[in-house]
């Protein structure tokens, strides 16, 4: 009679996690997941914007942020005309964030500025929050825009710890700003790579996995 019979052996190595923002592949396979720490890095500061646009085109650009961590931002904008401006620059801005205009300027067809109603906008991963021109600017007058984006708190970092692309735990950060993960031995059996995949946000930390030894 044969007996085939499988140890696991040793002890549990980790495998450091720095500041992911993108997928990590983490070790192949086979191994057995044994645990996590990893704590929510996540920049959530303030950001700012601002920019001029002489005559704009339409949809054109006026002030825009770098792509944001997913979240919901409090966002306090004001625009301004300078120059012989006309009727069709009057309420002529648009808030933006991807492809979704979030609310339109409330501003006369004269030179001066206008500050706006602030806006709450969610932006998905890396989208930017922009001002726009709605309309062509009337030629000679200077379109100029500035903006703060403020996180309300509730931006939110997911991950999913997967085998290959089938994800074995999914963890998310709220107030928590850390999280560890306990699944004992011989823990969860990874068959082909171990893959870190950030749905949202930041992490640093590790995780810890162990190897079969005959």
């Amino acid at each position: 009679m044969d007996i085939e019979v499988e140890v696991t052996g040793g002890g549990s190595y980790p495998l450091p996690v720095v500041n992911a923002t993108t997928d990590q592949l983490l070790i192949t396979g086979p191994a057995y997941l044994r645990s996590y720490s990893l704590r929510d890095v996540q920049g959530n500061v303030p950001v700012q914007a601002s920019g001029a646009v002489v005559a704009p085109a339409a949809g054109a650009t006026i002030a825009a942020t770098g792509a944001l961590p997913a979240g919901t931002y409090s966002v306090a904008w004001a625009v301004a005309l300078q120059g012989a401006a006309a009727a069709a620059d009057a309420n002529n801005f648009e808030l933006t964030h991807g492809a979704t205009v979030v609310i339109v300027s409330v501003n006369p067809g004269v030179a001066g500025d206008y500050p706006q109603v602030v806006a709450e906008v969610t932006v998905a991963q890396g989208e930017v929050i922009a001002v726009k021109a709605v309309g062509a600017g009337t030629a000679g007058v200077t379109y100029s825009a500035d903006l703060n984006a403020t996180p309300t708190g509730e931006v939110e970092t997911i991950i999913e710890l997967q085998d290959g692309s089938k994800p074995v735990a999914e963890i998310s950060f709220r107030s928590e700003r850390t999280q560890n993960g306990d699944y004992g031995r011989p823990g969860i059996c990874i068959e082909t790579v171990l893959n870190l995949h950030v749905v949202q946000g930041a992490v640093s930390g590790a995780v810890h996995v162990a190897y079969d030894k005959p």
